[in-house]
């Protein structure tokens, strides 16, 4: 009798599912420090488990393609106050994450289900410092969407959590690499956030150029226009606790979102840790496109805020179906 494991069956399944896409080669897998797991596959995949597995896969693909773009352009950009050896440390990492993606394309293609190929993508950074800095934020909430297709699978798949979940301190020590070159604490908190998946994607989808997936995800996901800081093009941003941020938003986009209410109080909600949200009221309705916050106390590490109008919900995952924006990562030291 032949076992079948998950390094296994990613030629053959990717085959079968007639995509192009290659297995980790033995100089990724050495980089890496080991292949795909030989666990053998679950015995079933649910439909609401595939779907997460692709919206997934699709977040990795990205970040594979950040920290691998990154390491072939340091050589580029230099290293002016950076560390000699970060290519030491980055090159593993690098390929890590292409060890993740080919782990969740092998689980998805044994199964026949769609496996989502990398796009195209754009990132606003022309420097090593630049590169480090976003990639802090890019590894907070890609490990905290891993955080959160894990916790959903559990209950229909639990086979699926020996696989999914040892992903995320793989990632949480990605993140401490760019954390410590960016000046800031390894750890900064006693929990990490578990960001909704589909606030990853809506945030990562500001770095995909628009129709550049060979193969679009086959779940439409509903469209939250973005939430931004005023004079902050991206998160490269560290703000002290209680430090006013201005906040805005497409107040005429936000009116055309299901869960919008005409009139009804606005409030920027804070997930954090493993906390309830933190709802900040805004003075002017969501039809003003902006607001001027200040940052509650309590919150450490990486925080993420997003616009409602609702203030009861007690988990982050109960924020999807409220929100009228996508989210803003936000370092508090």
């Amino acid at each position: 009798m032949q076992i079948v494991s998950l390094a296994s069956v990613i030629v053959l399944s990717i085959t079968a599912s007639g995509l192009v896409v290659s297995p980790p080669s033995q100089d990724v897998i050495n980089l890496a420090g080991g292949p795909p797991p030989t666990l053998p596959p679950p015995p079933s995949l649910s439909a609401s488990a595939s779907e997460r597995l692709q919206l997934g896969l699709y977040l990795e693909n990205l970040e594979a393609d950040y920290f691998n773009s990154g390491l072939a352009n340091i050589s580029t950009w230099g290293l002016v106050g950076i560390p000699p050896n970060i290519v030491d440390g980055l090159g593993p990492i690098a390929a890590q994450e292409k060890i993740h993606v080919s782990t969740v394309a092998s689980l998805l293609g044994y199964f026949n289900q769609p496996i989502p190929l990398p796009c195209k993508y754009t990132y606003p950074v022309s420097s090593t410092a630049e590169f480090l800095g976003l990639g802090s934020f890019i590894g907070s909430v890609g490990f905290g969407s891993v955080m959160d297709v894990g916790l959903n699978v559990s209950t229909t798949d639990p086979a699926l959590v020996a696989v999914i979940e040892p992903t995320v301190a793989t990632e949480a020590r990605h993140n401490t690499f760019f954390r410590m070159l960016g000046g800031l604490l390894p750890s900064p908190s006693p929990a990490d956030t578990l960001v909704p998946a589909l606030f990853a994607k809506l945030w990562f989808d500001q770095f995909v150029v628009p129709g550049s997936c060979p193969n679009p995800l086959n779940t439409t996901y509903p469209y939250l226009p973005p939430l931004s800081v005023q004079d902050a093009p991206r998160p490269l941003l560290t703000t002290r606790p209680n430090g006013p941020l201005h906040f805005k938003w497409d107040a005429s986009a936000v009116t055309k979102v299901p869960a919008y209410k005409y009139g009804a109080p606005a409030y920027i909600a804070w997930i954090n840790q493993l906390n309830a949200p933190i709802y900040s009221a805004v003075k002017r309705s969501a039809d003003s496109g902006k607001a001027r916050i200040s940052i509650p106390d309590g919150l450490t590490g990486v925080a993420y805020a997003v616009l409602v109008q609702d203030n009861t919900k007690k988990l982050p995952d109960d924020l999807v179906g409220v929100a009228l924006s996508g989210i803003w990562p936000v370092q508090v030291t």
